[in-house]
């Protein structure tokens, strides 16, 4: 098997909003999640739609969800959701580059000196996306943004779906970590642990596995959840770059 890379696959399968996502209104809500996934390919689909069956529902136990999905999830519709002050977490997936997170079209709904401070002023953002961690986290951070997850490198996954839900899952740990009171460093460890578990579990069926083919299979995707968990980055430690360490939720 190859390298790491980014792994895509085709699906019929229409987006449907996850229980407990209402759409945004304009006055203050109690403590909100803004979440915000676009589903234009191969490639981010299946994020959104393991996000929606699976984080979304979490979350939407303890905080009130703000849905910014598919179409709705542009510049002109996120901004004014963002500066609402009771949004605390900014969580997302789609394609980013180093300085942007971006809409469907590729352009940024959040870039590198293209946003108002106050849409990240006091809030924890985590992106699921290829390379935020590198520009676009930093900035956000010398803008008041409390704390920043997101990848150094593309996000890779599995091209099989009972394994591609492995990646999202370790992922996803980060924002059920920090809905549970979790600080962002204890977050960021959580997520390093739930992606060490994946590999290990991997690499002990792979040792079991009989077909050389699957046995193959098994190791790429244990060493692609490693390359994820060490481009992993997050506040771990006071003066990162990402944040605070202690910033919670």
């Amino acid at each position: 098997m190859s390298g790491p890379r980014r792994a895509t696959r085709t699906s019929a399968k229409k987006p449907r909003a996850a229980a407990g996502v209402r759409a945004a209104a304009a006055t203050p809500i109690p403590a909100a999640v803004l979440c915000i996934d676009t589903d234009s390919d191969a490639e981010t689909e299946p994020l959104f739609e393991y996000r929606q069956a699976h984080l979304y529902p979490e979350l939407g136990a303890s905080f009130t969800l703000v849905a910014a999905h598919g179409s709705d999830a542009t510049r002109a519709k996120v901004s004014p959701l963002a500066r609402n002050p009771s949004v605390r977490l900014i969580t997302g997936s789609g394609h980013g580059t180093a300085s942007a997170f971006n809409d469907a079209h590729n352009r940024p709904i959040f870039g590198v000196g293209e946003f108002d401070p106050r849409e990240v002023t006091g809030k924890i953002v985590h992106f699921l996306a290829c390379q935020t961690g590198l520009e676009l986290g930093p900035d956000f951070v010398a803008n008041g943004c409390r704390a920043y997850f997101g990848y150094d490198v593309d996000f890779v996954y599995s091209p099989f779906p009972d394994l591609a839900d492995l990646f999202f899952d370790a992922d996803s740990e980060i924002d059920r970590s920090l809905a549970n009171g979790l600080t962002a460093s204890e977050a960021h460890g959580a997520a390093v642990q739930r992606f060490q578990e994946h590999i290990d579990e991997l690499e002990g069926r792979a040792t079991r596995e009989t077909d050389p083919a699957r046995k193959d299979v098994l190791l790429w995707t244990a060493t692609a959840l490693e390359f994820n968990r060490d481009h992993l980055l997050g506040p771990r430690e006071a003066g990162s770059q990402w944040g605070d360490p202690g910033a919670h939720l």
